[in-house]
């Protein structure tokens, strides 16, 4: 019979192998499942009524609430070990014959497993800690952990790069800026606030090029992102930001800003002193314009804008941003009639045009048979509807 999951306690002599099982009899429950084995020792001279003591010790089973099962029946109490043929390596069965005796048994089993799935990830943690000390990245991605662990600390001014996405992370503790050589730091998919990012020790992160906080629950952003001078990619995708603060106009090193999936109704005119600028993500918001200084954008050459509520774009952006050649506009009112109409269209689409050579599609218009020229063809055009000829 098929058994999950193993937890073995010195044995002495010989052992008997305990198969927990769930079931409730006073409620004809007849789902029967094993849920755990347990391994205790025994001796021959032992009887059945100092086993079902052991697991009433081990599992917070009543002795009077269990059963225990073998070879089809069960074990008479007072009988010992060789009367009940029970020797070594003998599988039992405990069933709980009570709704309160499985719960009991439940409470007792999800406690175990967390506290061995502890012990197992901070053991893992000290195993990995010498080999991140060596390399100076630290990788605690989707370990499930609420807190960001001790050893990462240890590391101080050694640690270049730090993964800890797809954990339970609300918070990220001031320590933080004891980690001075850091690069790349990635904390997507965490449960972060707010309030639980500490932009002012952030700060010392001098050398931070690379920051993700995409996927968590953010609000807003500090203006103390202010104080991130190297950074070059900003991954804010997937929160739920309804402003971006005037500071980020003072990041002069970022080349990359991902805005994706927020709530954001608009940008700040700062935006267009990002003058490395090269990548700009803002689909799927609620934006209604887009502020003239992104035509300052001379470096800007993706700019996506999918799903937003834009009824045009500033012809400075469409002249102005001299390598732009990815505009998309897609899930917007504006359609694709309109933007050929836009000032500034011309020379965009001379851009557009040389960069694909007139024949590669941008792969940004699904509902085009053709070149893509980055919005609907008919406003509100439905799924799966041809485009006009």
């Amino acid at each position: 019979m098929g058994s999950r999951g193993q937890h073995v306690i010195n044995k002495f002599v010989s052992f008997v192998e305990l198969n927990i099982f769930l079931q409730a009899f006073e409620h004809s429950v007849h789902c029967l499942y094993i849920v755990h084995f347990l391994r205790f020792p025994v001796d021959g001279t032992e009887t059945v009524d100092d086993l079902i003591q052991k697991v009433e010790d081990a599992s917070g089973v009543f002795a009077r609430h269990q059963r225990l099962i073998f070879r089809g029946k069960m074990l008479e109490r007072g009988s010992n070990m060789d009367e009940s043929k029970l020797k070594d390596g003998s599988k039992v069965m405990l069933m709980a014959s009570s709704t309160t005796a499985t719960q009991v048994l439940n409470a007792h089993l999800s406690s175990m497993f967390r506290s061995l799935a502890k012990q197992k990830v901070c053991l893992c943690l000290q195993e990995r800690a010498a080999v991140w000390g060596k390399t100076g990245v630290a990788t605690i991605r989707d370990a499930g952990v609420a807190e960001v662990p001790s050893q990462l600390w240890d590391l101080g001014e050694s640690l270049r790069a730090a993964d800890l996405g797809g954990n339970r992370l609300t918070c990220l503790p001031s320590n933080i800026a004891s980690l001075k050589s850091l690069t790349r730091l990635r904390l997507s998919g965490n449960r972060l606030v707010s309030e639980g990012v500490p932009w002012a020790q952030l700060a010392a992160l001098t050398q931070l090029t690379v920051l993700a906080l995409d996927h968590n629950k953010l609000t807003d952003i500090s203006d103390g992102v202010r104080a991130l001078q190297s950074l070059q990619s900003l991954n804010l995708a997937h929160n739920s930001l309804t402003q971006l603060p005037a500071a980020v106009g003072q990041l002069t090193a970022l080349r990359r800003l991902d805005l994706r999936n927020n709530q954001l109704q608009s940008l700040p005119d700062q935006l267009g002193s990002c003058s490395a600028l090269k990548e700009l993500d803002a689909a799927e918001n609620t934006l209604t314009a887009l502020p003239e200084s992104v035509g300052r954008l001379q470096k800007l050459r993706s700019l996506l804008l999918d799903k937003n509520r834009l009824k045009g774009v500033p012809a400075a952006v469409l002249r102005n941003c001299g390598a732009l050649a990815t505009l998309t506009l897609h899930g917007n009112p504006m359609t694709v009639e309109q933007l050929r109409e836009s000032d500034g269209f011309a020379e965009f689409n001379a851009r557009r045009c040389a960069k694909h050579d007139k024949q590669l599609e941008m792969q940004v218009f699904a509902l085009s048979g053709g070149f893509d020229e980055g919005a609907d063809q008919v406003q509100w055009q439905s799924w799966g509807a041809a485009p006009k000829k």
